[in-house]
Protein backbone atom coordinates (compact mmCIF):
# COMPACT_ATOMS: atom_id res chain seq x y z
CA UNK A 1 0.00 0.00 0.00
CA UNK A 2 1.45 3.38 -1.01
CA UNK A 3 1.12 5.96 1.74
CA UNK A 4 2.17 9.57 2.01
CA UNK A 5 2.36 10.26 5.72
CA UNK A 6 3.11 13.33 7.74
CA UNK A 7 5.98 11.49 9.38
CA UNK A 8 7.72 10.58 6.12
CA UNK A 9 7.19 14.08 4.73
CA UNK A 10 8.58 15.56 7.92
CA UNK A 11 11.68 13.32 7.85
CA UNK A 12 12.27 14.03 4.16
CA UNK A 13 12.46 17.80 4.65
CA UNK A 14 13.80 18.00 8.22
CA UNK A 15 17.44 17.99 7.16
CA UNK A 16 16.83 20.71 4.57
CA UNK A 17 15.07 22.85 7.16
CA UNK A 18 17.85 22.38 9.69
CA UNK A 19 20.50 23.33 7.13
CA UNK A 20 18.47 26.37 6.11
CA UNK A 21 18.13 27.48 9.73
CA UNK A 22 21.84 26.90 10.44
CA UNK A 23 22.84 28.87 7.36
CA UNK A 24 20.84 31.85 8.58
CA UNK A 25 21.66 31.47 12.27
CA UNK A 26 18.08 30.71 13.35
CA UNK A 27 17.37 28.43 16.29
CA UNK A 28 15.84 25.19 15.02
CA UNK A 29 12.45 25.48 16.73
CA UNK A 30 12.29 29.17 17.58
CA UNK A 31 9.15 31.02 16.57
CA UNK A 32 9.45 32.00 12.93
CA UNK A 33 12.07 29.38 12.08
CA UNK A 34 11.67 27.47 8.85
CA UNK A 35 11.47 24.14 10.73
CA UNK A 36 8.68 25.39 12.98
CA UNK A 37 6.73 26.73 10.00
CA UNK A 38 7.08 23.43 8.09
CA UNK A 39 6.12 21.38 11.17
CA UNK A 40 2.96 23.45 11.54
CA UNK A 41 2.08 22.93 7.87
CA UNK A 42 2.75 19.17 8.07
CA UNK A 43 0.45 18.82 11.07
CA UNK A 44 -2.37 20.23 8.94
CA UNK A 45 -1.77 17.95 5.93
CA UNK A 46 -4.12 15.01 5.38
CA UNK A 47 -2.70 11.51 4.99
CA UNK A 48 -3.53 9.96 1.63
CA UNK A 49 -3.87 6.26 0.88
CA UNK A 50 -3.06 6.02 -2.83
CA UNK A 51 -4.66 2.58 -3.13
CA UNK A 52 -7.92 3.99 -1.75
CA UNK A 53 -7.76 6.92 -4.20
CA UNK A 54 -7.22 4.53 -7.12
CA UNK A 55 -10.10 2.34 -5.95
CA UNK A 56 -12.49 5.28 -5.59
CA UNK A 57 -11.63 6.61 -9.05
CA UNK A 58 -11.96 3.14 -10.58
CA UNK A 59 -15.36 2.63 -8.94
CA UNK A 60 -16.61 6.08 -9.99
CA UNK A 61 -15.52 5.58 -13.61
CA UNK A 62 -17.19 2.14 -13.57
CA UNK A 63 -20.49 3.78 -12.62
CA UNK A 64 -20.61 2.34 -9.12
CA UNK A 65 -22.05 4.13 -6.11
CA UNK A 66 -19.22 5.06 -3.72
CA UNK A 67 -19.59 6.13 -0.09
CA UNK A 68 -19.59 9.92 0.22
CA UNK A 69 -16.80 10.03 2.78
CA UNK A 70 -14.51 7.97 0.54
CA UNK A 71 -15.13 10.22 -2.47
CA UNK A 72 -14.60 13.37 -0.41
CA UNK A 73 -11.35 12.04 1.11
CA UNK A 74 -9.97 10.62 -2.14
CA UNK A 75 -10.69 13.73 -4.22
CA UNK A 76 -10.11 16.22 -1.37
CA UNK A 77 -13.49 17.85 -2.00
CA UNK A 78 -16.18 19.05 0.38
CA UNK A 79 -19.61 17.44 0.48
CA UNK A 80 -21.06 20.50 -1.27
CA UNK A 81 -18.50 20.26 -4.09
CA UNK A 82 -19.17 16.55 -4.56
CA UNK A 83 -22.94 17.14 -4.43
CA UNK A 84 -22.66 19.61 -7.32
CA UNK A 85 -20.42 17.29 -9.37
CA UNK A 86 -21.92 13.84 -8.78
CA UNK A 87 -25.24 12.07 -8.60
CA UNK A 88 -26.28 11.57 -4.96
CA UNK A 89 -28.06 8.69 -3.25
CA UNK A 90 -29.19 8.12 0.31
CA UNK A 91 -30.19 4.75 1.73
CA UNK A 92 -31.98 4.60 5.09
CA UNK A 93 -32.15 1.36 7.08
CA UNK A 94 -33.28 0.52 10.60
CA UNK A 95 -30.36 -0.02 12.97
CA UNK A 96 -32.21 -2.94 14.57
CA UNK A 97 -32.16 -4.73 11.21
CA UNK A 98 -28.76 -3.78 9.74
CA UNK A 99 -26.72 -3.44 12.94
CA UNK A 100 -23.68 -5.73 13.02
CA UNK A 101 -22.92 -5.61 16.75
CA UNK A 102 -25.32 -5.97 19.65
CA UNK A 103 -24.80 -2.29 20.50
CA UNK A 104 -25.77 -1.28 16.95
CA UNK A 105 -28.81 -3.57 16.96
CA UNK A 106 -30.05 -1.91 20.17
CA UNK A 107 -29.97 1.57 18.62
CA UNK A 108 -33.23 3.34 17.87
CA UNK A 109 -33.83 5.02 14.56
CA UNK A 110 -32.33 4.83 11.13
CA UNK A 111 -28.86 4.32 9.77
CA UNK A 112 -28.39 6.56 6.74
CA UNK A 113 -25.72 5.71 4.17
CA UNK A 114 -24.86 8.26 1.50
CA UNK A 115 -23.24 7.66 -1.89
CA UNK A 116 -21.98 9.48 -4.98
CA UNK A 117 -21.53 8.34 -8.56
CA UNK A 118 -20.76 10.07 -11.84
CA UNK A 119 -23.88 11.70 -13.28
CA UNK A 120 -25.52 9.82 -16.12
CA UNK A 121 -23.39 6.69 -15.81
CA UNK A 122 -25.16 3.45 -15.00
CA UNK A 123 -23.89 0.33 -13.27
CA UNK A 124 -22.33 -0.98 -16.50
CA UNK A 125 -20.25 2.20 -16.91
CA UNK A 126 -22.34 3.41 -19.87
CA UNK A 127 -24.87 6.21 -20.14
Amino acid sequence: MDMISKESAYKAIKNVCDKFNMAFGVSKWSKGSFSAEIATCLDELPVYDLDEIRGVIKDLVSGKWVECEKVQRALNLSFEECFSLFEFSRVASWWSVVGKTEEEKQRNGQKVDTYFRIRGVGKDGKE
